[in-house]
């Protein structure tokens, strides 16, 4: 939208006045003051952490929460943003499942971090400190829960911060289609109607949590690992073109170690650097070959393949192909 209000507008109720609701948005509010009034909003509503926005669009946010007996569930969506939380030094804790209905979140807690997409889920725990980005506009589903209210049959619960479910969960697919079913305004009005349903969304996410914790292996770590390496591919895809774009920059907009990314790209036989540097060579090689770009330097379509420096982009070239970018234009 121009003024880069919410997509996901329609999906959320009108009926804010309800004492069991609460709906924060940033609509109708000035682009400049967006962000310090969602902080202010968001913070003295429901977790104490940092917001900043994580893009050049306009920020906008909104969310709509219902408290249903013993769990609070929400459905949040907003711009790119970054979100921190620092640990919650209190007695009487909760833990979150998020539920990504579109774009997608980096998420960290406990030291275990992943990208989650749609249809897969993050479990954040209040005693614990947190991170939470997203890069493009994201929608999800959030479900708070009392540690109280699942003590005595999942024990601590702060084991389960940083966990993460993936779509194909049995537990999880009746989640995504219990709260799509449900109608914010209207099956949810009744007060024994909402202790009932948050009775049974209990029920679905201690099922869930115990389900993950038993299967949890090696094929499981080897599968977020997989997630977390595309998900840096897919950003070096987006930025390869930009010069300046290196391992730092990637790690400052994923919010993972420098050391991090070495790890998972060791994993394949290539250093980051190695990979980055092979995707913009075959860029360059790809617009040499096109009769169409004859008329061009070969500096500027360096430059457009992400090389800042001719001489560097001409040996590596070199080294790569085994011939120059003249030879290969001339063919």
């Amino acid at each position: 939208m121009s003024d880069g209000q919410s997509p996901f507008s329609s999906a959320l109720s009108t009926d804010s006045q309800a004492n069991h609701m609460r709906r924060i948005s940033t609509d109708g509010i000035p682009v400049e003051r967006r962000l310090d009034y969602w902080r202010e909003s968001y913070i003295s509503s429901f977790v104490n952490c940092t917001i900043d926005g994580n893009s050049d669009e306009p920020f906008w946010s909104e969310m709509l929460a219902i408290r249903l007996g013993p769990v609070t569930i929400g459905s949040v969506a907003g711009s790119p943003k970054v979100c921190r939380t620092a640990r919650l030094e209190k007695g009487d804790t909760n833990f979150v499942l998020d539920i990504v209905r579109h774009g997608a979140s980096f998420c960290e807690q406990a030291g275990r971090a992943t990208v989650v997409h749609p249809g897969e889920a993050f479990v954040f725990h209040e005693g614990l400190a947190s991170n939470e980005v997203t890069s493009v506009a994201t929608e999800y589903r959030s479900i708070m829960v009392a540690d109280s209210a699942v003590s005595g049959r999942l024990g601590e619960t702060a084991r389960f911060g940083g966990m993460w479910l993936p779509a194909d969960v049995p537990e999880i697919r009746l989640l995504v289609s219990y709260l799509a079913a449900l109608s914010f305004a209207g099956d949810l009005a009744d007060a024994d109607v909402r202790v009932m349903v948050g009775n049974h969304i209990v029920e679905l996410v201690v099922a869930a949590l115990s389900r993950v914790e038993r299967t949890e292996n090696p094929a499981v770590a080897r599968s977020l690992r997989a997630a977390r390496l595309a998900a840096i591919k897919r950003l070096v895809e987006e930025a390869f073109t930009q010069p300046t774009f290196d391992i730092r920059r990637a790690a400052r907009r994923l919010d993972l170690s420098e050391r991090y990314i070495q790890k998972l790209f060791e994993e394949t036989g290539l250093t980051f650097s190695e990979y980055l540097v092979e995707r913009r060579l075959k860029c360059a090689w790809e617009l040499l070959s096109n009769r169409a770009n004859d008329d061009r330097r070969i500096q500027e379509i360096a430059w457009q393949s992400g090389f800042s420096d001719i001489s560097t982009f001409n040996r590596q070239f070199v080294r790569r192909f085994g011939e120059t970018p003249s030879a290969v234009r001339v063919r």
